[in-house]
């Protein structure tokens, strides 16, 4: 896409219009739909890239992301894998459960790995 399409395609994920986004960056009406036959500044394509939250690559179609998309790209591997390791865990803490009562000090070391494995306390 060009430029000018991505930034109407952010602008209508944004809730907003051409106009609107002129407008909040102090650009004159229309200028940006002169950027189909002209290029636009360096700053003014950094103003509207920081705008949105994207990089100036992504802008000009060099980059078919997103930063953010990029980003939770990037760690969607991680997430998974440590969905996975927690769901372990709870596994083995619900196979342990069954086998006896667990002392306190096991209930304890195993709610910390859960805790430290999920990003959240369990006993809050």
């Amino acid at each position: 896409m060009s430029l000018v399409e991505n930034i109407k395609q952010l602008c209508k994920s944004h809730n907003t219009s051409i106009l609107g986004l002129e407008k909040e960056l102090g650009f004159s009406n229309g200028m940006t739909y002169h950027w189909n036959t002209s290029s636009p500044t360096v700053g003014k394509l950094l103003k509207v890239a920081d705008y949105f939250g994207v990089t100036t690559d992504y802008l000009l179609g060099r980059e078919q992301l997103s930063h953010e998309e990029s980003e939770v790209k990037n760690k969607m591997p991680e997430q998974i894998k440590n969905q996975e390791v927690l769901a372990a865990a709870y596994e083995a803490l619900d196979r342990e459960l069954k086998k006896e009562p667990l002392s306190a000090e096991r209930m304890a070391a195993l709610t910390e790995t859960i805790r430290v494995l999920s990003g959240i306390n369990i006993l809050s």
